[in-house]
């Protein structure tokens, strides 16, 4: 390939060949200009093994933000739920366990186009008036009982604790969730008024969330309750 594209080329240098074909840019040049031949060959596996560095670190990143495992999901989010949970007067269990069912306890975390994570732990849709980020993803909705995938546009964060933050307000500010915010005493109550004030379209949603807060992993936490505290850290 080499030779023949010397043929094409001309006067087209070695070194500004050999640059060209590895993607180098016109500052390669002045790197390559007094190199031998081996030198050359150098180079290029230089180039390609920084290259494959890049990558290999890049996809170690993208596997080290990965949640892998219910007790991982519990051990990362547990101080955040607490904080949260203090803020509405609610167990924190709850949110644990309502974060799980959105988030398949951390493994399915909405992602954007750069397969960037939204940190949306709850589900919470990106309504007219929201001016942060967002993600559109394909999700399921219920509409007379019967599951139809739809495309939905989500908020997006910066942080999963930015997340826990959101909800808490979103909670608090809208009207049509002051009731189940009453029911803060009962775990099931509260989990029950969402749902019938229209938190998620899936008929058996409080069902769900009240089925992963009856496993093991999480009865064994403590629960906290306490009355509502100024507000979250930022």
């Amino acid at each position: 390939q080499i030779s023949l594209d010397l043929s094409k080329r001309g006067n087209l240098g070695l070194a500004d060949m050999i640059v060209q074909q590895m993607g180098g840019q016109a500052k390669d040049k002045e790197v390559t200009a007094s190199m031998g031949l081996s030198d050359y060959r150098d180079f290029s596996v230089r180039r390609i093994q920084g290259a494959l560095q890049e990558v290999n670190v890049e996809k170690t990143n993208a596997v080290s933000n990965k949640i892998s495992s219910p007790e991982e999901f519990i051990n990362k989010m547990w101080p955040q739920a607490q904080q949260a949970a203090q803020e509405l007067g609610v167990d924190a269990k709850v949110l644990l366990a309502q974060s799980a069912l959105e988030t398949g306890w951390g493994k399915h975390v909405m992602q954007n186009k750069a397969g960037q994570s939204s940190h949306n732990l709850f589900g919470i849709k990106a309504s007219h008036g929201w001016e942060g980020k967002t993600v559109s993803v394909q999700t399921v909705e219920y509409e007379n009982g019967i599951a139809e995938k739809r495309q939905a546009t989500f908020r997006a964060y910066d942080s999963y604790q930015d997340s826990f933050n959101d909800y808490v307000q979103f909670l608090k500010e809208n009207p049509r969730y002051q009731q189940a915010l009453e029911l803060v005493d009962s775990n099931e109550g509260f989990i029950q008024g969402l749902q019938k004030a229209g938190y998620a379209t899936d008929p058996a949603y409080a069902k769900k969330i009240i089925s992963i807060l009856g496993r093991e992993q999480l009865s064994e936490l403590t629960p906290v309750k306490s009355a509502p505290a100024s507000g979250l850290a930022g």
